[in-house]
């Protein structure tokens, strides 16, 4: 499917949405966007195998979902994303093994990385700074969140029912990170079977 009724513009003001299309395995048109100015939506869509038609995406002022699409197999199509001024959303993504789309991400209002069943790591939030609430739930197979080796200033942070994600994972991004209100529920790991050097709190 084509999109040809922007004529190469890089700025949309509203929202972008690409929800529910049964057949649409790839789309184009959308390359030279920048900006999107309200929300976008990629959600439902079971034939979606890859967003790369964002992949000059900078900026989005609202929300960025990206739920419920299982054949989706990577986010490297948002790889020019920096800002995020609402919610990221990451969620029912079943073959996204890895965030390694988002590198460039730095700044985002929220943060929700949830139900995504083959999430390995969180490597790929290396550059992120700043988020309000970081939510990283239900995630059957994450093994890591010290990725995260940039953040600086989290206002919540929650972390729960992930299963194989060990209790010094979620210390070690507490002991570099200015952070509020926090909600640990992980997996048992004794400090120095971990070789922390600090005690978790």
């Amino acid at each position: 499917a084509v999109v040809d009724v922007l004529g190469g513009a890089t700025a949309i003001d509203g929202d972008v949405t690409i929800r529910f299309n049964n057949s649409l395995a790839a789309f184009s048109g959308l390359e030279a966007v920048e900006t999107i100015g309200g929300t976008a939506e990629i959600r439902g869509n079971l034939a979606l195998g890859d967003i790369d038609v964002f992949a000059g995406l900078q900026t989005v002022t609202g929300d960025l979902t990206v739920r419920g699409n299982p054949v989706l197999s990577q986010l490297n199509g948002l790889s020019s994303l920096v800002t995020v001024g609402g919610t990221l959303l990451i969620q029912f993504n079943d073959l996204v093994a890895d965030v390694d789309g988002l590198t460039s991400l730095t700044t985002a209002g929220n943060v929700r990385i949830m139900d995504s069943d083959a999430i390995l790591d969180l490597d790929g939030l290396s550059s992120l700074t700043t988020v309000g609430i970081l939510n990283v739930e239900s995630n059957d197979v994450l093994l890591s969140i010290d990725g995260m080796s940039s953040l600086e200033s989290v206002v919540t942070f929650t972390v729960f029912g992930n299963p194989a994600l060990p209790y010094c994972e979620a210390c070690a991004v507490l002991d570099h990170v200015t952070v509020g209100p926090t909600w640990m529920d992980v997996a048992a790991c004794l400090d120095d079977a971990c070789g922390l050097p600090f005690s978790c709190p």
